[in-house]
């Protein structure tokens, strides 16, 4: 499997074979190759059924990931990132009033497959890619 820091290097690996550096990917080709490799991607918050349907979580989700479930808030395994790129800690969690969305312990991922499908759901946000880029990024992972 691709890493996302394969994906997003300014510059593919030069092939050994070839005299000639590899041209880096175009940013529309980089969203694809994330979309693809994200795809059915396993979720690490979660909402357990002590969720009391107040819906606080829902508004403030970056990535729209939370939509109100048969019988509880759920959240889109292909869309949630743990609020890396956005905020120091999951902005689901802050506001739950009765504290239940927590992270799985059996699904974990790491800060770089969070941020390649933030990248992947916003490419027009210029301040999520700048600090992306420049590895000044908001993450739980570093607060």
């Amino acid at each position: 499997m691709v890493s996302a820091r394969a994906i997003f290097a300014d510059a593919p690996p030069r092939d050994p074979s070839s005299s000639r550096t590899a041209r880096p990917l175009g940013v529309r080709r980089r969203v694809a190759v994330v979309g693809i490799l994200l795809r059915g991607a396993r979720m690490t918050t979660h909402i357990t059924e002590d969720c009391i349907n107040c819906g606080a979580c829902e508004a403030e989700c970056p990535n729209k990931a939370i939509a109100q479930g048969a019988d509880i808030y759920e959240i889109d395994a292909e869309r949630c990132t743990e609020c890396v790129g956005f905020h120091e800690k999951e902005a689901c969690q802050a506001v739950c009033p009765v504290e239940c969305c927590l992270p799985d312990p059996n699904a974990v991922e790491a800060e770089a497959v969070l941020l390649a499908r933030a990248l992947a759901l916003h490419p027009d946000d210029a301040q999520l890619h700048a600090g992306a880029k420049a590895g000044t990024f908001p993450s739980r992972f570093r607060a």
